[in-house]
């Protein structure tokens, strides 16, 4: 039996996760596969209103530069998650904690924001020109569509990497974020 007056022996504390390589996570996939089918059609877009037009519009020049901030947004998020999110009842993932501190609501995720903004960004002029075409002809482009659809599934694949998130991720040298840990 242990001595009253001696201090009770601790338990060992429990080893924080290796991180892993940013390169190695779905939130970090799905923000660039997002980024990557929004610029492209954007930059098609810069170089026909160029060559039709002979000028660009400010919203055709500042669009890929919004798309890459959104993405940058995500990612950085992402890289600097340090505290586990919940979802409301009802949706994918995990439920809010009886202690409040042990997570947060995915609606306070940069992550989430960053993903949902670029989203937006990609799809509203998908979603101008799909609606026009209908008004105008009564037809829908199925490639808008496939645009559309593939911009939402990277959205929910960052969202749901960002949900699934239970590892801190490092990143290159001289890359934003913390280095790999040194192991002991």
């Amino acid at each position: 039996m242990q001595n009253p007056s001696e201090p009770l022996p601790s338990l060992p504390a429990a080893a924080a996760p290796e991180a892993k390589s940013i390169f190695e996570s779905e939130t970090f996939w799905g923000a660039i596969s997002s980024a990557a089918v929004a610029i492209a059609p954007a930059i098609t877009s810069l170089l026909d209103e160029l060559l039709r037009t002979g000028k660009i519009s400010p919203f055709t020049m500042l669009k890929i530069p919004i798309l890459l901030a959104t993405t940058g947004i995500t990612i950085m998020g992402r890289i600097e998650a340090e505290t586990p999110v919940y979802t409301p009842a009802g949706l994918p993932g995990p439920d809010k904690p009886a202690d409040p501190t042990q997570a947060k609501s995915i609606f306070e995720s940069k992550t989430f924001w960053g993903a949902v903004s670029t989203a937006v960004v990609a799809i509203s002029p998908t979603l101008i020109d799909l609606l026009d075409e209908l008004q105008k002809t009564g037809k829908i482009d199925p490639g808008k569509i496939f645009h559309i659809s593939v911009v939402l599934a990277t959205t929910g694949l960052t969202i749901m990497g960002r949900i699934g998130a239970d590892i801190p991720v490092h990143t290159p040298p001289g890359f934003p974020g913390p280095d790999r840990p040194v192991s002991s």
